[in-house]
């Protein structure tokens, strides 16, 4: 809980990022013309500065804490549920920091990229069944499920044993082959 705070009480005192855009509640998206027109502004100045006076009365801590004991919020619509950052701003700052997710690291984007090796235009006339196999097959030996040097090494030892017995090579003496 104590690296928690100490990671909030950072993110608080930076404030707000220089690149960080407002976000309008749901609710006032939904009707845009409204906050467009005259003398709509002075309503949400009032509230704007009766919230940054209540904030600064505020123990910094209180946004974490009235948080963390609060119950699971259930919503089909993660947008909507985004638009909190007025009543959770730091908290929000911190998800986006620590829970962003990169799309090129997901083993499905890896996949759709070799996908595109694999089904160039000179290789078009691949079946379906075939280019699946191959896709497979390179995932196998990038994640090492196969491994090519011991796959070489089989057909290695399997050559040496074919050659052997048809040459009639003596294991014995490895000079000169057996005379039949």
């Amino acid at each position: 809980m104590k690296a928690l705070e100490e990671v909030f009480n950072k993110y608080y005192a930076t404030g707000k990022d220089e690149n960080e855009v407002e976000v309008i509640s749901v609710a006032s998206s939904v009707n845009p013309p409204l906050l467009q027109q005259y003398g709509s502004s002075f309503p949400m100045d009032a509230v704007n500065s009766v919230q940054q006076a209540e904030r600064a009365r505020a123990d910094p801590l209180d946004e974490l804490k009235g948080y963390l004991p609060s119950p699971l919020e259930v919503t089909d619509n993660v947008l909507h549920w985004w638009g909190h950052n007025t009543s959770r701003p730091t908290l929000r700052r911190i998800a986006r920091d620590y829970l962003a997710i990169q799309g090129s690291a997901t083993p499905a984007e890896r996949a759709f990229s070799s996908g595109s090796l694999t089904g160039a235009k000179l290789r078009n006339s691949l079946t379906a069944d075939i280019f699946e196999a191959l896709q497979l097959l390179k995932s196998a030996y990038r994640n090492g499920h196969i491994s090519a040097a011991a796959l070489a090494a089989k057909h290695i030892d399997a050559l040496i044993a074919e050659l052997d017995e048809n040459v009639g090579y003596d294991a014995e003496d490895e000079d000169s082959p057996t005379e039949d």
